[in-house]
């Protein structure tokens, strides 16, 4: 399929032509390369014909991937970059939440893509992904010195933004607290 570009270009056109595949002609004329969507029947099938045992490994590879982006905002616009994350974050998470991905080490990633959501106005999937990375570093550090530990204060800190979104202030102001008083410890 990939031999060379023209086969490439050769093999998206008869996919897009009978709808699998979407050209997202929303970047082109960036320095970003052009996106496809590929219909999500279409990938389930292609996963399921690929791999005929989940691979675990290519799982979390795909999880550190997609967050590895969350962050960039040296990307040259990082909204689009944002945007166009959103689809495989979701896929991401479904992995992560459904335990399809090995969960060693992902505690900061799922941190990473509940900032993403958060950035998107996903807050339900933003939620999700906060106390995933929470129970991470519970389990990882005990319960007690998650409130000296930074990267857990950061997403103690974003559920309060997120909840203080959602007009949700009691639980907004626990969570402030919460992060103030650990912030503190360590500083």
């Amino acid at each position: 399929l990939t031999k060379d570009e023209i086969s490439f270009y050769q093999a998206i056109r008869v996919l897009s032509s009978h709808g699998l595949v979407e050209v997202d002609t929303s970047s082109q004329g960036l320095v970003e390369s052009q996106g496809y969507s590929i219909h999500r029947c279409v990938h389930s099938w292609t996963v399921c014909a690929l791999n005929q045992q989940w691979d675990y490994d290519l799982a979390r590879l795909a999880v550190r991937f997609i967050e590895s982006y969350v962050l960039g905002e040296q990307i040259i616009r990082p909204w689009l970059t944002k945007r166009r994350l959103l689809q495989h974050a979701m896929r991401c998470s479904y992995m992560v939440l459904n335990n399809l991905v090995a969960d060693d080490k992902l505690t900061n990633k799922c941190n990473n893509l509940g900032i993403l959501y958060y950035s998107q106005d996903k807050l339900v999937e933003a939620e999700q992904m906060y106390q995933r990375a929470l129970q991470g570093y519970e389990k990882a550090l005990g319960a007690d010195n998650i409130i000296t530990y930074i990267p857990a204060l950061n997403a103690i800190w974003g559920l309060g933004s997120l909840f203080e979104l959602q007009a949700n202030i009691t639980e907004a102001r626990t969570m402030y607290s919460k992060a103030l008083i650990g912030y503190e410890k360590v500083v």
